[in-house]
């Protein structure tokens, strides 16, 4: 008896066992189901958010300190976060055509300066990923902000539906965005959601205005209704100019004069900045919740990025006229629920200029020969490496390449500046004159990407490039309300 007994309790020792290794074999499995992401599935429907003026480190996605964006902190723990992208231009034109193309910005060439005249368009030479989107059966929509990226720019090619009224979100803006996604949930579709809510002047409604700054007294307005009347009514430019201080901070020539501001003055104005990015945190989760209440969450990628950065005097400047870490450095999240790997962080350095062929890799759509960018697909499956980014200010007069180690940046006006991004990476140290070397090895490599940038433009275009006659004036208004026309 007593050796039945003991060889039963070894069989059921080894059935429990046996037991155990299958249930850990199973969660393994599991696990790495939910870790990685299968190429072989294809997301029916693509929405691209870009949220004008955000720069990536100001997010708690990113490491800030403030809960500015508790809700995108959310949905980024359910997908990727690509954290280390640099923009290939601090302006909004050039940048989103750069993702919209997948071309630098002197291929594409196309920039809003301060003048009608130096205004360009993009040659119908070149084809953009809406264009593509649609030829392959895409319901396509935007909703935007206009101005910078107006329609007839070339931004509007390929879309069915492109609205303009996007600039600031409000519920009735956010509603017709919401009904549009009703009507189409049985279709595939494109949308691209932009936004100016972010951008200067920083008026989020109460009580975000007052979310991070309850106390200061000073000359700085923070509320729509004392602006309209020093505006004496709603032009926009107008409350701007007022926002901004009036005649007491306006140069002539329509820059801010950065001596007239105190410390106390700086950190209001990055108060209310950082309360526009809690008003519009809010807002991109409910229209997320909307997407999660028509069950299309499982169908949809969902990419969150900006153009470019803000400045508040790291630089000895405001808004975004620069190419340092704060103009340059943007977000890039992408969810897919139950195909990307949750709370995956990449943390090598990408591009937007990579945004176009990641997205036709995913859809398993052919990406067009002429991309400069790359295919970001192997940095979510783990086997990325480092690129090398080169931003570009509109014209060309500055350019700034950023490796692993280093940052050079060759301003026509400013000189040439150097910084160490491993000692130095908020780029306060310019260390141009202790190597000449490495300054010279990371001019050639810029000069080679333009000359390469020059022979590609080249080969796409059958002819000159024209520059378009006269932008509605809609689009003038809203230029110039947006502060890029003086």
């Amino acid at each position: 008896m007593s050796l039945r007994k003991g060889s039963f309790n070894r069989n059921r020792v080894k059935i429990i066992f046996l037991n155990f290794i299958i249930i850990v074999f199973f969660i393994i499995v599991l696990f790495s189901c939910r870790s990685s992401y299968n190429s072989k599935s294809i997301p029916k429907n693509i929405i691209l958010i870009s949220l004008d003026t955000l720069r990536a480190d100001h997010l708690g996605c990113y490491g800030y300190e403030r809960a500015t964006s508790p809700n995108i902190d959310n949905w980024a723990k359910k997908g990727i976060i690509f954290m280390n992208v640099i923009s290939q231009s601090e302006k909004t034109a050039p940048s989103h055509m750069t993702m919209f193309t997948s071309l630098y910005p002197s291929v594409h060439e196309v920039s809003i300066g301060s003048t009608v005249e130096s205004m360009s368009t993009l040659s119908p030479q070149f084809i953009t990923l809406p264009q593509i989107l649609q030829n392959q059966g895409f319901k396509t929509a935007a909703f935007t902000g206009g101005g910078q990226v107006a329609a007839e720019f070339g931004f509007g090619r390929g879309f069915h539906i492109y609205k303009e009224d996007l600039g600031w979100i409000t519920e009735e803006n956010l509603e017709q965005v919401k009904d549009w996604v009703r009507k189409n949930k049985h279709n595939r579709f494109f949308l691209f959601l932009h936004t100016y809510q972010i951008h200067d002047p920083y008026l989020p409604p109460p009580p975000y205005n007052k979310k991070f700054d309850k106390e200061y007294r000073g000359w700085i307005i923070d509320n729509w209704r004392e602006l309209r009347q020093l505006a004496k009514g709603n032009d926009y430019e107008k409350m701007r100019y007022h926002f901004w201080g009036g005649s007491k901070n306006w140069t002539p020539e329509g820059k801010i004069k950065i001596e007239n501001f105190c410390q106390e003055d700086i950190q209001h104005m990055i108060d209310l900045y950082d309360g526009e990015i809690a008003y519009t945190d809010q807002k991109i989760h409910q229209f997320i919740q909307e997407l999660e209440k028509l069950n299309l969450l499982k169908d949809t990628m969902i990419i969150i990025t900006s153009d470019h950065g803000e400045e508040f005097m790291e630089h000895q400047g405001f808004l975004h006229e620069d190419l340092y870490f704060e103009d340059v450095t943007v977000p890039l999240i992408m969810i897919w629920i139950n195909h990307f790997p949750s709370g995956k962080i990449v943390r090598e350095q990408v591009r937007l200029l990579d945004l176009m062929p990641t997205i036709l890799d995913i859809l398993n759509i052919s990406i067009p020969k002429h991309c400069q960018g790359q295919n970001l697909v192997p940095f979510i499956k783990g086997r990325g490496k480092f690129l090398p980014a080169l931003s570009e200010s509109p014209f060309g007069y500055r350019k700034a390449l950023r490796s692993e180690m280093w940052c050079y940046i060759d301003d026509d006006t400013a000189g040439k500046q150097l910084f160490c991004r491993q000692d130095d990476p908020l780029e306060k140290r310019n260390i141009v004159d202790l190597k000449v070397q490495v300054l010279q090895e990371l001019h050639n490599q810029i000069v080679s990407i333009l000359d390469k940038n020059e022979v590609l433009k080249q080969s796409i275009l059958k002819e000159e490039k024209s520059l378009i006659e006269k932008p509605s004036k809609e689009t003038i208004e809203k230029l110039r309300a947006l502060g890029y026309i003086h």
